[in-house]
């Protein structure tokens, strides 16, 4: 039994000798391993502080690749629009003596320009002539018949007004040549080279005139016409002749006197000018209609040209003369 007993008591002893000898051997062993630096973690890479955006970088947008792979192409400016040239001038052309034939005033209407159609009374077409140039937007004048300086040799046509004829014959006669003219804006004489010198006769006109409203272009077949004096005397629209186109019947003659209206224009600002129909101007207008506005000149119906103050006077008071084309206008049977 006492055997038994110190053989415990030896075993408990080498026990707790050995527990303690692994204890120290623990604690001599923890602080090599406390020694050791322990891991770090991997801390991410710090990120600089976005720069602050400025206004005037905006973002750009994005070309798609296939875009981003061609030159950029600039857009095509826009296309200006066309503005034609101010004329400088205006002109106006009048064709005397229809009434006779038809077809001829019919093909003056092919040419591209406002033509004014003058017209004689109690001719065979003359009504329907009137109602033409109407329905087509010409300009219509009475081309009123005036005794010329050479009568009785030479004679205007039917319903002439005439030096021999008391004021009231000249009154009946201007009135029922106008109102055998349709759609007249207003009056010009055909010949006249005598009655138009007749301030009592031609003030009988003036004063039908002013009645009904209608202005009155001289022929000016005479350098001593009163037309000019009457007209203002009355207050009626007044215009004057300043070319005659064809009193040489060549179209070369029609095209260089186009080109002198287109002078006379230019530099007087506007001009009146009097062919006829022949086949001559008729070709020659047709052929220099383009002339006009090349040349900066508007072609208009003769009545759009009146003026709108005083007459145009030479520093006399009288109207400046155009011999030359007095002198043209007579041989060309026009008084």
């Amino acid at each position: 039994m006492v055997v038994v007993t110190l053989a415990g008591l030896i075993y408990w002893a080498k026990g707790r000798s050995s527990g303690s000898g692994g204890t120290a051997q623990k604690a001599r062993e923890t602080p090599k391993q406390a020694s050791a630096p322990a891991p770090q973690a991997t801390r991410p890479a710090p990120v600089p502080p976005a720069a602050p955006e400025r206004p005037d970088m905006a973002a750009k947008p994005q070309l798609p690749p296939a875009a981003a792979s061609r030159p950029l192409e600039k857009a095509p400016p826009p296309p200006q629009p066309v503005v034609p040239p101010l004329p400088l001038a205006r002109a106006a052309i009048v064709i005397d003596d229809l009434g006779q034939d038809l077809q001829i005033a019919k093909r003056f209407l092919a040419v591209p320009l406002p033509l004014t159609y003058s017209i004689l009374p109690y001719q065979q077409h003359s009504r329907e002539i009137a109602h033409l140039a109407r329905y087509h937007q010409r300009e219509v004048l009475l081309h009123l018949p005036m005794e010329p300086k050479g009568y009785p040799k030479t004679r205007p046509g039917p319903g002439a007004l005439l030096v021999s004829m008391s004021e009231s014959a000249v009154r009946q006669t201007l009135r029922k040549a106008l109102d055998e003219t349709p759609f007249a804006a207003g009056v010009n004489n055909h010949m006249g080279s005598r009655f138009t010198e007749r301030a009592e006769l031609m003030g009988v006109l003036f004063a039908e005139l002013r009645q009904r409203h209608l202005y009155f272009l001289d022929s000016y077949t005479t350098e001593k016409s009163v037309c000019i004096a009457l007209a203002s005397q009355y207050g009626v629209p007044f215009l004057r002749r300043r070319v005659f186109l064809d009193h040489e019947n060549s179209e070369a003659f029609v095209r260089a006197q186009i080109l002198a209206l287109i002078r006379k224009a230019r530099v007087e600002g506007s001009a009146v000018a009097i062919g006829h129909p022949r086949e001559a101007t008729l070709k020659a207008l047709l052929d220099m209609a383009g002339r006009f506005q090349e040349e900066g000149v508007l072609v208009v119906p003769s009545g759009e040209l009146l003026p709108r103050g005083p007459s145009r006077q030479s520093p006399t008071g009288k109207e400046d003369p155009n011999p030359e084309d007095l002198q043209r206008g007579s041989s060309a049977g026009a008084s």
